[in-house]
């Protein structure tokens, strides 16, 4: 194997890295989409290869993971804090700012101390 091949080798992980972190900017896509356009840059890319990225890169934090209509998992870039508006008929999924300190509007139980929230609207699109 040439030095340059090996180079490569080396260094693919994180251009699957950066390229998904792209691909997923202001978007909500499954598995099966990322790796259709991430096989238009790296045609040589697994699906085990893009499993193995989303789930290092949900672990770092650069990613974030939403279950939607039938638990299908979808990815996006936004990793603030925002809400979830799902349509049912389509399966597209909707950001929407939550408002200031929400964590402060909510009345949690005594000594509960909020770290993040999940929050989805399932609804349909009119």
């Amino acid at each position: 194997m040439s030095i340059v091949r090996i180079i490569i080798n080396i260094m693919r992980p994180k251009l699957y890295d950066e390229e998904i972190i792209k691909i997923c900017k202001c978007k909500h896509y499954s598995v099966k989409k990322i790796l259709s356009l991430l096989q238009e840059k790296f045609s040589e890319a697994s699906q085990a290869t893009v499993y193995r990225t989303l789930r290092s890169l949900a672990e770092e934090g650069s990613i974030k993971k939403i279950k939607g209509i039938d638990d299908e998992a979808y990815y996006e870039t936004n990793i603030g804090d925002h809400g979830h508006a799902i349509d049912q008929k389509t399966g597209k999924i909707h950001d929407f700012e939550l408002p200031k300190n929400i964590f402060k509007k909510v009345k949690f139980p005594k000594n509960f101390s909020a770290e993040f929230s999940d929050i989805k609207f399932y609804g349909n699109m009119e």
